[in-house]
């Protein structure tokens, strides 16, 4: 397997930021689950402060969902385990990648 790939991705971030926080925890809850908080705040319960730190956590999928960095990091996780589960291994598959074309003296 070659230690690298290209992608040619588009990232429309103001699309993004007019998502409501109920379009954002749909988006996120594809990927991964919600904490409860989130869902007692999307359906419309909870205390103030727990409305508001339902409101901050969604606010950095917001972030998450639209940058580049977090994007690239789940697909090498994604792409790793799926590797190193075919080669009934574990660790760092792209570290390993890169150590075996370039030994170090």
């Amino acid at each position: 397997m070659s230690n690298h790939y290209h992608l040619v991705i588009r990232i429309d971030k103001e699309k993004g930021r007019a998502w409501s926080d109920k379009e954002v925890a749909r988006r996120w809850k594809q990927l991964y689950s919600w904490p409860l908080l989130v869902e007692v705040y999307l359906k419309g319960q909870g205390s103030t402060a727990e409305i508001a730190k339902a409101q901050e956590i969604i606010e950095v999928w917001r972030k998450r969902l639209s940058d580049l960095s977090w994007y690239m990091r789940c697909l090498n996780e994604h792409l790793a385990r799926m590797a190193n589960k075919e080669d009934y291994c574990t660790g760092r598959f792209w570290d390993r990648s890169y150590a075996s074309m370039h030994p170090r003296h």
